[in-house]
């Protein structure tokens, strides 16, 4: 149900019938304040991706978590103990994590990749920049998209490539780092992945996660 509710809105949105933002004060007002979001996403922090819209979805219909380049990189943070509440306390129905086309931080992380000398060099772990410590963060996904690619792909396709690998790699973290959601994917296959184009177009669901499938990957990525 959570996932068609999804599709439903991305529908609206991409065919310019929204109705999100057409809520009456009367309407607003009679909301249920409590009412459980149907569906958890971990998205980007790009403003080329404001989930809400892009879901024409109401208040109360999603529990979002937005960074740069949609990640999840530790074990301990906001990312893994906000959605461990969202599952447990809320009773979210789905996980979505959203990676995007024209992905400014992936797009960081492949140019670092193929030049190494462009970033700043010299400095301590202690006085490292935190997007510093995020690119390094999607260094992986960059590094498994040229794998398959080959070392001569282009930088736009390597981009493209590691958007996916991206995706991925946050579930992997996901499933890794807490028990509850490895859990909740297991006895109900709640996670599933998506990609969403910048161009307008509608977003591109693939299919809900096996445990096992994300879990094989771990020696791609790791």
């Amino acid at each position: 149900v959570a996932l068609k509710l999804l599709k439903e809105g991305n529908g609206r949105f991409v065919g310019g019938t929204a109705v999100a933002n057409r809520i009456s004060p009367e309407v607003r007002k009679s909301m249920d304040s409590s009412q459980p979001p149907h569906t958890a996403i971990i998205g980007c922090a790009d403003s080329k991706v404001p989930l809400e819209t892009i879901f024409d979805a109401l208040p109360g219909d999603l529990f979002v978590l937005r960074n740069s380049g949609n990640t999840c990189t530790h074990a301990q943070g906001s990312v893994v103990s906000s959605l461990e509440f969202c599952i447990d306390k809320l009773q979210t129905r789905l996980i979505l994590v959203l990676g995007h086309t024209q992905c400014d931080a992936i797009a960081r992380a492949a140019e670092a990749h193929r030049s190494p000398g462009s970033a700043p060099a010299g400095k301590s772990e202690r006085g490292k920049a935190a997007s510093e410590a995020l690119v390094e963060g999607i260094a992986t996904s960059v590094s498994a998209a040229i794998s398959e690619l080959g070392p001569t792909a282009s930088t736009e396709d390597i981009v493209g490539r590691a958007t996916t690998w991206n995706v991925f790699h946050t579930i992997q973290c996901l499933l890794q780092y807490s028990a509850p959601v490895r859990e909740k994917a297991r006895v109900c296959s709640m996670v599933d992945y998506s990609c969403y184009c910048c161009h307008g177009t509608s977003a591109n669901f693939i299919h809900s996660i096996i445990v096992n499938e994300i879990l094989g990957l771990m020696n791609v990525l790791m």
